[in-house]
């Protein structure tokens, strides 16, 4: 079961060395002389079985695709994908988690141009960014954040409001705890949870202002270096 956990270990961002590497080096080992049928149909559908696979081209080929189907809300294609022996039903399935992939591709082209245009409005220099909107969709918020991240270099959290409530993913930069920022606003909050580098937020509508004001002030606390990209 190398080349599942290759998957999961490439997925989560996990560090290439000590066993992680072990596994992820056999795990591709297996991936690119004998894979299994529904490895094989999901290299099919990505258009890249004339390279071999990496554990750098699994994370713009393969991974988002499994990641797409609880992005837009049941993950069980996914899984449904990944227990099936048969090439030909194999087949089937990725072709409709292709299809799901390229409907969050478009939902999160839009959201990304709806978001920038408010973060244009919101950013005036501040070491951290809050941007929000009503009704965007949960699935594509954590990766839309990172873009923002990209752009303005500071960490970022998108929330989608619905009615009374607010909920966010956000993501981090350089080596800014993320997780702790968000954790000295506790009291404005109905729950958090996440890591250093990304986090997922709940909070009433209200305390939306007041959240953002906080987390510019903790960031203001912390050196100028800590935003920058660790290089090794």
């Amino acid at each position: 079961y190398t080349d599942f956990a290759t998957l999961g270990t490439v997925a989560d961002l996990m560090p290439m060395r000590g066993e992680n590497r072990a596994l992820v080096a056999d795990g591709l080992a297996h991936m690119n002389t004998k894979p299994r049928p529904c490895i094989a149909a999901l290299v099919g559908v990505t258009g890249a079985s004339d390279k071999p696979l990496t554990a750098t081209n699994l994370s713009f080929s393969l991974i988002p695709r499994l990641n797409a189907a609880g992005r837009m809300g049941d993950a069980q294609l996914a899984l449904d994908l990944l227990m099936s022996d048969s090439f030909d039903e194999a087949c089937a399935l990725a072709e409709q988690l292709e299809a799901v992939n390229d409907q969050r591709r478009a939902i999160e082209a839009e959201l990304s141009e709806i978001a920038k245009e408010r973060a244009a409005e919101t950013y005036h220099g501040q070491r951290a960014l809050v941007v929000a909107g009503e009704g965007w969709h949960e699935g594509v918020k954590g990766i839309v954040a990172s873009r923002l991240v990209n752009a303005y270099g500071v960490p970022s959290l998108l929330f989608t409001i619905d009615g009374d409530e607010a909920r966010g993913s956000g993501r981090s930069v350089g080596s800014v705890n993320l997780f702790a920022a968000v954790e000295s606003t506790s009291d404005l909050l109905t729950r958090f949870g996440g890591h250093e580098a990304a986090v997922g937020v709940t909070l009433p509508t209200k305390n939306l202002p007041a959240f953002a004001e906080r987390l510019c002030a903790y960031m203001d606390q912390l050196p100028e270096d800590a935003f920058h990209p660790m290089v090794e």
